[in-house]
């Protein structure tokens, strides 16, 4: 009996929000309220690893590092901003402006693999993540479900949404679940708020006491996302209406509230301080006994959006760089896309529900990740201050700036991805 209406409450807390968000949708707001390719790029960089690592930075470190997200948001709104102008501007995607850009065939030909196995080989074992966390989310809410049923079932209504759904239709399903993820989060963040001092303190004064660095350079490279970079040249190359300024700002606002809910997970886990905290579900349980079940639930939302979120985009974006990397060489095919997103997804549903060890994938994609974001950076700021690809709106010298500081810290993310290969 109490199951029937513990279902039928949850039932009726997802259909509040969604005639919430549609409610929203129909107000006149300003364009860069509206869910545009921005809130696909939010609901792209906060998955159930973000999640994880910030609710990890909470419990170690407390508030100190908030900073490392402040920056990283930032510096995400500048890289995303150029994406957004190069692609409209020069009418191509990134992957095939960086292909052109590369005279010597043999050096582009090994590009394009390095592409290839860094975002849709990459988002292949990302997939089983996202799926995973998605489940997770869900056996919060409902304990008595079966985990692999659940990412079995997800990725079947993946595959559904990918096949059959509309632009427009994706991006209110994405605006939906950052909608979802910002009141659970943002909800527990407000009841956990510490005192308004160590939370500015660690908003604007920067520090790194031992152990930390490698921490804070983690939050940085879980919202600086290469895949992210190639996702939103696609989507604005795409965009029905061309509109630079609606798509900046729609843009910024959009990651903008993604920082602020990674900052809000961050502070969820400082209420855990010094606690024994490996993974979300140890998270759960600590929240559980500080503020009782509704905390479980709130969490559940927040990861099932995080996930779900994530577990829509990654096979999106495969799927339109391999588009992208095939029209460069070959004769252009629709079906590309559409093949590689759906098997990004069975490649992820396999590892989720047979608990296969992919670790070894992982690690390869994220060391290639992090060593192609300086050459990516690299290549963003070369084209949008050549002329023959921007005849108006090259980057202005405090945008040069502002990129060439993003890319020292890349240069310091993929030492940091070294490092912890090695080790």
């Amino acid at each position: 009996m109490w199951k029937r209406v513990y279902r039928s409450e949850m039932a009726c807390l997802f259909n509040s929000m969604e005639a919430l968000y549609l409610r929203l949708m129909k107000l006149n707001l300003p364009t860069s309220l509206k869910p545009g390719p921005g809130v696909v790029i939010t609901g792209a960089f906060i998955g159930p690893g973000t999640v994880t690592l910030c609710l990890m930075a909470g419990v170690t470190s407390g508030v100190s590092l908030l900073w490392a997200l402040l920056f990283s948001t930032f510096a995400t709104i500048l890289l995303q901003d150029m994406v957004v102008r190069l692609a409209l501007q020069s009418q191509q995607t990134l992957e095939t402006l960086i292909l052109r850009q590369i005279k010597n065939p043999v050096i582009q030909w090994m590009m394009a693999l390095f592409i290839f196995f860094a975002i849709i080989v990459g988002n292949s074992a990302y997939q089983s993540g996202n799926l995973a966390g998605t489940s997770l989310g869900i056996s919060f809410i409902f304990p008595s479900w079966k985990m692999a049923w659940v990412s079995f079932f997800v990725a079947l209504f993946c595959i559904l949404v990918l096949l059959t759904s509309n632009s427009k239709a994706f991006k209110n399903m994405l605006g939906i679940m950052v909608l979802a993820m910002s009141l659970s989060f943002l909800a527990m963040a407000v009841f956990f708020c510490p005192n308004a001092i160590p939370l500015i303190k660690g908003l604007l004064l920067p520090t790194l006491e031992d152990g930390q660095l490698m921490l804070a350079l983690g939050l940085v490279g879980t919202t600086v996302v290469p895949y992210n970079l190639f996702l939103h040249s696609s989507l604005v190359f795409n965009a029905p209406v061309a509109d630079l300024p609606a798509l900046r700002k729609e843009g910024a606002f959009s990651i903008f509230v993604g920082g602020l809910i990674s900052m809000a997970i961050v502070i969820v886990g400082n209420k855990a301080l010094g606690m024994a905290i490996n993974n979300a579900a140890d998270m759960a349980a600590v929240l559980q006994n500080a503020i009782g079940s509704w905390s479980l639930i709130l969490l559940g939302i927040g990861l099932f959006a995080a996930g779900l979120s994530s577990a829509l985009t990654a096979p999106m974006a495969a799927g339109s760089v391999a588009s992208g990397l095939w029209n460069c060489f070959f004769r252009p095919q629709n079906k590309v896309n559409a093949g590689i997103s759906v098997l990004v997804v069975m490649i992820g549903a396999y590892v989720a529900i047979t608990q296969v060890n992919n670790l070894w994938v992982i690690k390869t994609a994220q060391v290639i990740n992090g060593l192609l974001l300086p050459v990516f950076i690299s290549f963003i700021l070369w084209l949008l201050n050549d002329r023959s690809h921007m005849k108006s709106g090259r980057n202005t010298m405090l945008y040069n700036l502002g990129g060439f500081f993003v890319l020292l810290v890349s240069l310091a993310l993929a030492i940091k991805t070294i490092i912890s290969l090695i080790s």
